[in-house]
């Protein structure tokens, strides 16, 4: 396992690549915090002030937070190529997965807003 893999990944999922932003490093056994966002947004517009916020700092230095942004909302994406088909909400859900074991969470803490809630309360309903 990695100490650190602080910065942007793109990772092969069933449904397609996900593009995910790790800061920190594993702390132990405790659980990564993972991040999902609402529709027409990404982790930065949705996270950011919460993440910067003075009195999250004490909280974040103690957990490796992996910010998941759905297929082309991520900062600077390309525009889909003609005729693609956007995953659906389970499929969101089931891309999760391949982000957990590509970097070997035990658990993880969900944290989403909107549709984003949706994708991670289905993610744990289903595996």
């Amino acid at each position: 396992m990695p100490e650190c893999w602080d910065g942007e990944h793109d990772i092969e999922t069933p449904y397609g690549m996900l593009h995910v932003v790790i800061r920190g490093a594993p702390k132990g056994n405790r659980p990564a915090i993972l991040t999902y966002h609402d529709v027409g947004m990404n982790h930065k517009l949705c996270f950011n002030t919460f993440f910067n916020f003075e009195d999250m700092q004490e909280i974040t230095k103690h957990f490796v937070v992996c910010h998941v942004d759905a297929p082309g909302q991520q900062p600077n994406a390309s525009q889909f190529p003609s005729g693609y088909q956007f995953p659906t909400m389970d499929q969101l859900a089931a891309m999760l997965p391949s982000v957990v074991q590509h970097f070997g969470f035990k658990s993880v803490v969900g944290i989403g807003v909107g549709a984003g809630a949706y994708i991670l309360a289905k993610f744990a309903v289903s595996f």
